[in-house]
């Protein structure tokens, strides 16, 4: 009875993992393709000098980057609160499995989980970082 209760418990957090990381690497997915929807408008600018053609193609992306930062925000959000409330809970796993090295990789799933939030919200500051960069029309 207490192994079926072991592996539940492991079956339960290897599935609810994977769904942070699915999170998380989709908000990543979606913040490469706003990345590379600002470059290539930024190419198409040194390309083509015709104003009106350029302005109405940054509207049009504008309106296209806003709609996709209301949606990712929502995820971007979820997965703060998921590191805001991992982090302690890490702490304390470290401090009650600091006396045995043999047992810290159990602790490797908490920390890939945390790198990869952390990635997905360093890819949607990028984002920001491009739109700052981008000509002023």
């Amino acid at each position: 009875r207490y192994l079926v209760w072991i592996a539940l418990r492991a079956v339960s957090v290897a599935i609810l993992s994977a769904a942070v990381l699915c999170v998380g690497y989709s908000v990543v997915l979606a913040c490469r393709s706003l990345i590379l929807m600002v470059d290539s408008f930024c190419c198409e600018v040194v390309d083509v000098l015709a104003l009106r053609h350029i302005a109405q193609a940054w509207n049009v992306r504008q309106a296209v980057l806003q709609k996709a930062s209301a949606d990712v925000e929502g995820c971007l959000v979820i997965l703060c609160v998921i590191l805001a409330l991992s982090m302690p809970l890490l702490v304390i796993d470290l401090t009650l499995w600091a006396d045995r090295s043999k047992d810290m990789l159990a602790l490797m799933p908490g920390l890939f989980i945390m790198c990869s939030v952390l990635h997905a919200i360093l890819m949607a500051s990028v984002v920001s970082d491009k739109c700052a960069r981008v000509p002023v029309l």
